[in-house]
Parts: structure tokens; C-alpha cells; sequence
């Protein structure tokens, strides 16, 4: 699908319920890239800030924008010359990330309201012509404690929640990254005998957009 089929599709997507909300700005709430220094793992979606492209329901799309998305407060965050701030998305489309996977393609946040959802603008990590494997990511919070001699160490931990969905249409069905749910889902011996011959690896996003990107063509 080339990129402008791929932007009408998302124009038809999320034009309901857009005509209220605010026009996109990219100055918003200063965080500081320290707050989570003595919390365990990260709260952010990407290792590093990704450079990506802003798309708005109107006007010019916003290039070269480091962003990334904060899973504990389910907002976008952008960093320029060291200043990170939260990010107000308004009419925005969404936000696809310049660099993706030969396999999956561009990884992009698109405003889907879906009461399965926890994300009003979740991950298509793969987008075709009929199937579309969306992640809905999250973080919670959790204080722990270790008790030891003479001593309670107490620390917090975030904790990473990726859910999957096969979306085909506007229908979106829950699917865990392994062999025998994915290969249920489509339940064609042809998949099966595809997915052997290739030694595909379905607990993986590549795996799984290898296998969808074979459907599509079929």
C-alpha cells in the first residue's frame, strides 16, 4: 500500500469525533529526562527518541520530530536540544516513526477510540490492504521490597504490558505472539505449511508481519 493510500485510510479512520478537539502543538508540559532515574526499566516505548513524522488532520506534515510515547502517563513526549516536553496532539492523524523494519514496514500511532483499547492512539506495527497487527502498550507502577538482614530495601519497578490485536476491516481481535494462537487465528493449513517453510518465529512482530504480509498476497 503506498503511503498516500495508507493516509486516506486514516483520514477515513478517525474524522469522527475530531471536530472538538484542538489543533496540534508541538510546546507543551516540560518533563524532566531524569524523574525515573531510581525507578527500574523505562516507561517509554523505544530505547531512544525516534525521529518521526507528525501528520495533522490539516496542513503540512511535521518532519524529523524526536518522539516518543510514555506508557505510565499515555502521552507523546518530544525532545529537542536536551528539553523534553509532553506533547498536545489535538487534530492529529498520527505519528509514524521514519525508521522501521524491512518486514513490518513504518511503525504508526493512529487515533483508533476502541473500548478493547487502552491507547486512543495504539501501534500499527504492520499495516496492509486487509489485515493490520496493532500493539497496545502500557505501564503500571509497582512498589516493591526485599527483605534482608537488618535491613528493608524498598524500590519501584514499571512494568511493561504490550497487548496484540489482529485488525481486518474495523473488527479488532486479541492475539498472543506465539505459534499455535497465531496459526489458530487463520486456521489454513497453507499458513501453517508457509510459516514451516520459512522457520518463521511468531512469538516476534516479525514473524507475525511475515506471515500477514504472505496473506495479503496470496
Amino acid at each position: 500500500m503506498t503511503r498516500l493510500l495508507v493516509w486516506l485510510w486514516l483520514i477515513l479512520l478517525v474524522l469522527p469525533g475530531l471536530a472538538q478537539q484542538r489543533p496540534t502543538r508541538l510546546t507543551g508540559k516540560v518533563v524532566d529526562p531524569r524523574q525515573y532515574d531510581e525507578i527500574k526499566n523505562s516507561p517509554y516505548l523505544f530505547d531512544t527518541f525516534m525521529p518521526a513524522i507528525l501528520v495533522p488532520l490539516s496542513g503540512e506534515p511535521i518532519t524529523d520530530v524526536a518522539v516518543n510515547f510514555n506508557g505510565h502517563t499515555q502521552v507523546f513526549e518530544l525532545e529537542k536540544d536536551g528539553i523534553r516536553v509532553e506533547m498536545e496532539i489535538g487534530l492529529l492523524i498520527g505519528v509514524q516513526v521514519q525508521q522501521g523494519d524491512s518486514l513490518c514496514g513504518l511503525p504508526t500511532f493512529l487515533k483508533l477510540l476502541n473500548r478493547k483499547l487502552i491507547n486512543e492512539f495504539p501501534l500499527f506495527v504492520y499495516q496492509g490492504t486487509r489485515y493490520k497487527l496493532v500493539r497496545d502498550f502500557r505501564v503500571t507502577l509497582s512498589d516493591n521490597k526485599v527483605e534482608t538482614p537488618g535491613k528493608t530495601v524498598r524500590f519501584k519497578t514499571f512494568n511493561r504490558i504490550s497487548d496484540y490485536y489482529i485488525m481486518e476491516g474495523r473488527d479488532l481481535e486479541p492475539i498472543r505472539l506465539s505459534r499455535n494462537d497465531v496459526l489458530r487465528r487463520f486456521d489454513d493449513p497453507a499458513a501453517q505449511a508457509f510459516v514451516d517453510a520459512e522457520g518463521l518465529d511468531l512469538g516476534t512482530e516479525q514473524g507475525v508481519c511475515t506471515l500477514l504480509n504472505w496473506l495479503e498476497e496470496r
